[in-house]
């Protein structure tokens, strides 16, 4: 038996799912859904079963083992996830650990989990309501959740004004989740959430990645505001357009010419370097997501960071042109060495 495995780490796209041998002594334990162990190279990762099959490949590596036997989550939630990294071209690993709890050793040793019960699919009913006073939203806010609900704000500094919305008995069934919270909430929240222990979830756009055991109503709230939207913290189209590209060999400069303070790049044209083998990103200005970032295998030297996001209706950058960072002019055919303590130009390759 081979389990198809989706490794919660960072990988390039092109490595979605890793492929194991099911040891026989687990092969009657083993389902969809569980988080494993699985040796990657000298060390050892955490994945979900994304699939099994009845094969045999003597080349492959053995499973290590099944860190929970209930499974974190149902087929169609990877379905979902598949679909969502495919439409975002970003890797299974990187979408599902966004929805995932702490993947912390000590406290998964004690993960308990409640079965997942099978759900039918429903006909989805979508409605609109409009309102322009604090008590309008409340009532509407109120009158919408049904049963097992998500509730999404565009915004963190929201979330307690949409919970303010909220009667006390439903305040008292809600959950918030969001990229600010301590790692031991994540886990806390992440298994209320899981277990169906609270069935009101309020939060960011991340919350649509959670594994909800069910869900029957999603509300987006604040639906006008445009950071529903994942932005980039790029300010130029043409550095999407570039990190698609193959980037093997290359550094990628970006120059802040503007005169406002801003974010020069986020996780997401990172990420996508990354995954087109840029060797890596430098810039004379600042980057945002830098918590993010700090997890992708890729060079990324900065001014520093800042959170504001860049003016996307100004315009597109030029590339292939000469740059100054500082005094120092940089050419596009330059080489640039880099180190943990800084970088060198050099109109030639050196010989080390």
């Amino acid at each position: 038996m081979i389990a198809h495995v989706i490794p919660l780490r960072r990988f390039p796209r092109h490595l979605q799912l890793f492929d194991y041998v099911v040891p026989e002594n687990l092969e009657s334990s083993i389902a969809v859904g569980q988080l494993l162990q699985i040796p990657f190279r000298k060390s050892l990762l955490f994945g979900l079963v994304f699939d099994l099959s009845n094969e045999t490949n003597d080349k492959l590596k053995e499973v290590d083992s099944i860190v929970c036997t209930t499974p974190i989550a149902s087929k169609p939630y990877f379905e979902y996830i598949k679909n969502i990294s495919e439409r975002y071209a970003t890797s299974f690993g990187h979408t599902a650990n966004i929805g995932m709890l702490p993947l912390q050793k000590r406290k998964l040793s004690k993960l308990k989990l409640e079965p997942l019960q099978e759900n039918n699919s429903q006909e989805i009913a979508r409605n609109v309501s409009v309102y322009s006073l604090h008590n309008e939203h409340a009532e509407k806010l109120q009158s919408s959740i049904n049963q097992n609900t998500l509730i999404v704000a565009p915004e963190i500094y929201l979330l307690d004004e949409v919970f303010e919305c909220l009667t006390e008995e439903q305040k008292s069934n809600t959950v918030l989740w969001h990229s600010e919270l301590s790692q031991k909430e994540k886990f806390q929240r992440w298994l209320q959430i899981r277990n169906s222990e609270k069935t009101i979830v309020l939060s960011t756009r991340s919350g649509m990645l959670l594994p909800f055991p069910k869900l029957d109503t999603i509300i987006v709230d604040y639906e006008h505001d445009e950071n529903h939207k994942q932005w980039d913290g790029t300010p130029r189209i043409h550095v999407k357009d570039i990190v698609k590209e193959n980037g093997k060999g290359k550094v990628l400069l970006i120059e802040h010419t503007g005169s406002k303070l801003c974010s020069m790049v986020g996780d997401q044209i990172v990420n996508q370097a990354f995954d087109n083998k840029w060797n890596g990103i430098i810039t004379n200005g600042h980057i945002r997501d830098i918590e993010i970032i700090k997890d992708i295998d890729i060079g990324v030297y900065a001014k520093n960071s800042f959170p504001l996001k860049t003016d996307k209706s100004r315009g597109v950058g030029i590339i292939n042109v000469p740059v100054t960072f500082g005094s120092i002019n940089i050419n596009p055919d330059d080489w640039i060495y880099v180190d943990a303590n800084g970088w060198v130009v050099s109109s030639s390759e050196l010989k080390f």
